[in-house]
């Protein structure tokens, strides 16, 4: 359970050439708050991105922005699973809201959250 100064999130990295443990490409950042989700995303992530995940990418986080509250915790399961493809998830776990404007900095920046 929740308090109300921590946020649930998961952390996806896309790579387009995805091998177990690689961390190179860039972070994704999806939050789950108690009345929003949000996703951060790095400012130049199309031009980062194969062509032909581009479209795949714009439409599934379209999805996630379009599902009720009522839907995310199942959301936020299959996200902390994903583990084959080019989107993969790095971390799940909480945050404290305090702390998340450095998080949201080093995705933007694409620092790897954690170093």
């Amino acid at each position: 359970m929740m308090t109300q100064d921590r946020l649930q999130f998961v952390l996806l990295h896309y790579s387009a050439d995805s091998k177990p443990g690689e961390r190179a490409g860039f972070p994704l950042l999806v939050i789950f708050a108690p009345d929003a989700l949000q996703i951060v995303i790095h400012p130049g992530w199309q031009q980062r991105v194969e062509l032909e995940d581009r479209e795949y990418l714009t439409l599934m986080m379209s999805d996630w922005r379009q599902m009720s509250a009522d839907e995310w915790p199942r959301l936020m399961e299959s996200l902390s699973e994903f583990s084959v493809g080019p989107l993969q998830t790095a971390d799940t776990g909480e945050i404290q809201s305090k702390s998340l404007s450095d998080l949201i900095r080093k995705i933007s920046s694409n620092d790897s959250p954690g170093s």
